[in-house]
């Protein structure tokens, strides 16, 4: 009981680190961008959402599963589009909005029609995870062919921490209901903090001076 304690704490913590990207792409709201202005949209979206699947398990068990299912269509979603206008490739983005057509088609058959309400269905979820990873990694590899000082790009970092949220927790996926999971829960918050810094990094990499080329 000590334990599941912890973990909830922990967890609501881990929710709060989102607030430190969201800060510093705050700070750097004006030179931003638009598609930059959009991820930090995204990511308020998040935490909002987090904070209200908490609360809403205390007044509607129904409303708080509905919107925690709901959520990783929309990060797929926004995942694939950002991916898309930010990446100079035109097999990406022809992949990208191929993928976009079928995903909520496939968000439905995988909670509403395949699933048979003993326990959540991780099917979509791994499958978009292990998807925007391919993309991402891609993504980065043609980034680095083409440019020089990947460092001072806000780009590199977003792409970078997209791959690092992605991959992993679609390889922590893999322990969901065995004993080991329970060993290593806390490695998916920690892996949470590095992609929030990641982010955090990538907003303070836009220029304050001169608008973001995107």
């Amino acid at each position: 009981m000590e334990e599941h304690s912890i973990q909830h704490t922990i967890r609501i913590l881990a929710t709060f680190t989102t607030l430190i990207p969201i800060g510093a792409g705050l700070l750097r709201y004006k030179t931003a961008g638009k598609i930059f202005r959009l991820f930090l949209y995204f990511l308020i979206f998040g935490f909002l959402t987090d904070l209200l699947v908490w609360q809403l398990m205390e007044v509607s068990r129904n409303a708080s599963f509905y919107l925690f299912i709901f959520f990783p269509l929309a990060e797929a979603l926004f995942l694939l589009w950002f991916i898309k206008v930010t990446n100079a490739s035109p097999i990406i983005s022809k992949i990208c909005n191929i993928l976009f057509i079928f995903m909520i088609p496939f968000w439905l058959c995988d909670h509403f029609v395949f699933n048979t309400g003993e326990e959540l269905n991780a099917v979509f979820d791994t499958s978009y995870e292990i998807i925007i990873s391919i993309l991402s990694a891609y993504s980065l590899l043609k980034l680095a062919e083409t440019e020089t000082e990947l460092k001072k790009m806000p780009i590199f970092w977003f792409q970078l921490g997209i791959f690092i949220y992605c991959f992993t927790t679609f390889f922590l996926s893999g322990f969901l209901g065995t004993s080991i999971m329970q060993s290593i829960w806390f490695i998916h918050n920690l892996i949470n903090l590095i992609v929030y810094l990641l982010f955090t990094k990538a907003f303070l990499s836009i220029s304050k001076e001169k608008s973001s080329v995107f």
